[in-house]
């Protein structure tokens, strides 16, 4: 059984780019078709007739079960052509295959003479100059691996600028160019960085096109292009070097419950997931991967209530969480039955370099530093506070006492202003004459005392 082979029908992201351009009822000739995952797409589907090639034995007898005819062969050699000589095809696939071959231009030129006038040859290719394999021969690895950019089957390479002399030596001009995208240290071919390795990961990030893991091409006869003066469309690629994943389940976290998104060097992501898919479930931000990083000002609402983490791996200072591990990790709180809608927001910084981590031990302590004159401001306060409310005792019992002090005061000056005016009284008594006319009889009286 060929490698290749899927076991389902499960399409890859280039597989599904090719079959986006295959209009419904055409003929078409797939080159290497492993197990008949595309072939029986568009017989099932798109209800083409589909002709088939393919090197393997066991895998083409299951590719056949969704062909209209095929042969199981070498494409270097000319069995295919005597096969298949006098038929015109809409399409002629080469997905994932010219990289096997010794000679791909030799192929490709045979190919033309059996398309259409107006046909279209679809090719995928690998990307040498992937940013995870520019990585690896810097550390001076070249890392042959059983699939992918560097198969180790493939016998041919080519970076953007190689494409174009590709087809054109076969009779082709490139009329569409798509890329299928892997972010860094997402491929086969990553790697685990030294300090080195990290500093050249900051300049590869700002590469346009270091993220392409493969090439889609559609070209057509170059006669037939000069002809009606068709030119290349090139897709647009946002350069987004970087991934994140939102996990949400019921139990533990895996691969098929979650969100996976890319962003460039420094980026507001925003997540939003709405309906019974995140009812009841246990939730999780990975906010990049394979890379340190620094988020900051994280919001997460569930049903527009703002929310707080439970917890993280990192390192929290304010605004910012530092994250020292390569798989950092948010766990937010359980979301509940009536919940239908969670959105997350942060700005992600990834962290490449020493000096980002040097900066980031800077804010660190200065941050410790800020929190420890904090507790030191607020323990003075707390002091200051206290002497106050001891003053205010104070000057309230100071304010008592002398209210009662004035009081006795005053009485004092009461009783004396009334002895006063008893003496008053006494001497005027002792100086009326009435007083002095019964002086003897009072003199008597106390005698017989």
């Amino acid at each position: 059984m060929s490698k290749y082979d899927l076991g389902s029908v499960k399409l890859s992201a280039s597989h599904r780019l090719i079959l986006e351009q295959i209009k419904e009822n055409s003929t078409v000739l797939e080159c290497g078709c492993a197990t008949g995952y595309m072939t029986q797409f568009m017989k099932e589907r798109l209800n083409c007739k589909v002709y088939i090639i393919e090197y393997d034995r066991d895998s083409f007898n299951i590719a056949m079960n969704f062909a209209e005819d095929g042969i199981c062969c070498d494409l270097m050699q000319d069995e295919w052509l005597i096969k298949f000589r006098g038929m015109k095809f809409d399409y002629i696939l080469f997905a994932d295959v010219l990289e096997h071959l010794y000679n791909p231009v030799m192929v490709l030129r045979k190919s033309v003479a059996l398309l259409k006038n107006e046909g279209l040859l679809i090719t995928s290719l690998p990307n040498i100059a992937n940013n995870d394999v520019i990585s690896n021969l810097y550390n001076d690895n070249w890392q042959y691996t059983s699939i992918g950019l560097l198969d180790n089957t493939h016998i041919r390479f080519w970076g953007k600028k190689n494409l174009q002399k590709l087809f054109e030596e076969a009779g082709l001009s490139i009329t569409k160019l798509k890329y299928n995208t892997h972010a860094m240290n997402r491929t086969e071919q990553k790697i685990a960085y030294d300090d080195d390795g990290e500093a050249l990961t900051e300049l590869l990030s700002r590469r346009p096109l270091g993220t392409v893991y493969q090439f889609i091409i559609t070209a057509q006869k170059m006669a037939y292009c000069i002809e009606n003066k068709l030119k290349t469309e090139e897709e647009a690629i946002d350069n987004a070097p970087y991934e994140y994943t939102f996990f949400y389940s019921s139990s533990e976290f895996n691969k098929d419950e979650k969100i996976i998104g890319h962003f460039g060097q420094r980026k507001n992501i925003e997540i939003e997931v709405e309906g019974e898919a995140i009812r009841s479930k246990r939730l999780r931000f990975d906010p990049i991967e394979g890379f340190f990083c620094a988020v900051k000002n994280l919001e997460v609402s569930y049903d527009s209530v703002m929310k707080k983490m439970v917890s993280c791996n990192g390192i929290v200072c304010g605004d910012y969480i530092f994250f020292k591990t390569k798989d950092p990790q948010i766990m937010l709180p359980e979301t509940g039955a009536d919940v239908n809608n969670v959105r997350i927001s942060a700005e992600v910084i990834p962290m490449l370099s020493k000096s980002q981590f040097l900066m980031m031990d800077i804010v660190k302590r200065s941050n410790d530093e800020k929190n420890d004159c904090t507790e030191q401001l607020r323990s003075v306060q707390i002091a200051l506070e206290e002497s106050e409310r001891q003053r205010e005792v104070l000057v309230d019992s100071l304010e008592k006492k002398e209210l009662e002090l004035s009081s006795k005061i005053n009485k004092i000056s009461e009783m004396e202003e009334k002895y006063g005016n008893m003496l008053k009284k006494i001497s005027e008594m002792e100086n009326s004459r009435s007083w002095k006319i019964t002086s003897p009889l009072r003199k008597f009286m106390n005698f017989f005392r």
